[in-house]
């Protein structure tokens, strides 16, 4: 992330600037936000296969593991921190699903955006937390 400048971005808005630049991760951004706002509702919609994130892992030396369980691990690590978070696995390769109709509707069901922000997520489909 320095090559793109985000600590220094990040630097300039205090609930991130205390993050340690060798220690920033995805997840404690979450977990930091989720903390400094706790009214804010933070969700994530991920695909189990996602060909995009497979190829930065595969740059990062991460070769012949599957995503869904590295993203399952980090995505359970910012549920524990903030109980309200949301989020759904998808199985599929496609990167971003927001311009397609399985954003609200996959295999026959309700899709993860026809869901969020309302109800009890935590006991929905599989996939689903």
């Amino acid at each position: 992330m320095a090559g793109w400048g985000v600590r220094q971005a990040l630097g300039e808005v205090p609930v991130f600037a205390a993050i340690d630049s060798a220690g920033l991760t995805f997840e404690r951004l979450y977990i930091a936000a989720g903390r400094a706002n706790p009214t804010l509702r933070l969700a994530q919609i991920n695909q189990d296969h996602d060909a995009v994130q497979l190829q930065f892992l595969a740059i990062l030396g991460i070769t012949g593991k599957p995503l869904a369980p590295l993203l399952q691990a980090h995505l359970d690590d910012i549920q524990a921190a903030l109980p309200t978070f949301r989020r759904y696995l998808i199985p599929s390769e496609e990167h971003t699903i927001l311009t397609r109709p399985t954003l609200l509707h996959h295999g026959g069901r309700r899709g993860p955006a026809a869901g969020l922000g309302c109800g009890n997520h935590r006991r929905q489909a599989v996939g689903r937390r």
